[in-house]
């Protein structure tokens, strides 16, 4: 009986530290990284919402761009999602491996740690050479679905690559939007570690179709991506999470601020996403379809 009792007692405490609305400015930072996101998917972005593209890699395999806001003073890292059959394959290899040699504990999806490795190198050094020209500039990496995946291993290395290696150290942060469990506990420990959790965005969406009833079963709309891999094979969110619900137009008001990264107060509370995945919600994110892009937001529109 004791056992059930603490469970409750933590569930009960955790959810009394959720935040059930955000302030302006870090919603308004949720809906521009969304849009740097989504753009991630056009072959070629030439002028990102507007800004400096200072790079782009592998058109055909891990897909990233780097961007400079000289107004917002930042660096921008940007992680293209799910796009080709090439992508899946790389979702379907949930094998859990060290990330690097130096931390064997530290466990992350076969398939995105191999992404992420294929362009890591590259990344650091345009990232290390920018900042070694606007010294003062900080770092965002974000990334939508696959591409928040990669973008969760990208932060850490990044900050590791730039502090240890090469006495840089930008304030660093980063925003995912319907991203996978991407490592075990002692992965999710590792990116908070480095990152901190107050620097950490995690965007989870809820549709606007609450409940849906089928022979008994009771689904709320959550999107599916962000529920596997499942925690019995070993994986675990991150914090912090925001939970996002469908209304139109998205407001501050509409997202839940959770401090863990299983926290039955958020998305963990909509259970499996079974029978009825939700790939619906996955595809929206505070207002901006995510896939197909607005081309718009390659030329400054």
């Amino acid at each position: 009986m004791q056992p059930l009792f603490f469970s409750l007692l933590l569930a009960t405490v955790v959810a009394s530290l959720s935040t059930f609305s955000i302030p302006q400015t870090v919603f308004d930072d949720l809906v521009l990284y969304t849009k740097y996101s989504s753009a991630a998917y056009m072959l070629y972005c030439p002028r990102p919402l507007g800004n400096h593209l200072i790079r782009t890699f592998g058109f055909f395999n891990t897909h990233a761009f780097i961007a400079r806001d000289d107004a917002r003073q930042e660096l921008v890292v940007v992680y293209r999602g799910t796009d080709s059959m090439k992508d899946a394959f790389t979702d379907a290899e949930i094998l859990l491996l060290p990330i690097e040699k130096d931390l064997a504990g530290v466990k992350a999806h076969r398939g995105f740690r191999n992404a992420h490795n294929s362009i890591s190198e590259d990344v650091l050094a345009t990232v290390a050479a920018q900042l070694q020209k606007f010294p003062r500039y900080s770092l965002v990496v974000t990334g939508h679905s696959l591409g928040g995946a990669v973008a969760s291993l990208a932060a850490p290395f990044l900050k590791r690559g730039l502090n240890d290696t090469l006495g840089l150290k930008p304030k660093i942060r980063l925003f995912t939007f319907g991203q996978p469990r991407v490592g075990n506990p002692e992965f999710v420990h590792y990116v908070e570690e480095h990152i901190g959790v107050e620097n950490i965005f995690r965007a989870v969406h809820r549709s606007g179709m609450a409940h849906f009833h089928y022979s008994g079963l009771q689904t709320t709309f959550t999107d599916y991506i962000p529920k596997i891999p499942r925690l019995f094979v070993g994986y675990q969110h991150f914090a912090t999470e925001y939970w996002q619900f469908e209304t139109w137009p998205p407001t501050p008001d509409d997202v839940t601020r959770c401090v863990s990264g299983e926290d039955p107060s958020c998305s963990a509370s909509t259970g499996s996403g079974l029978p009825f995945p939700d790939l619906v919600s996955h595809g929206l994110y505070f207002g901006q379809v995510m896939v197909p892009p607005n081309p718009g937001l390659c030329i400054g529109i």
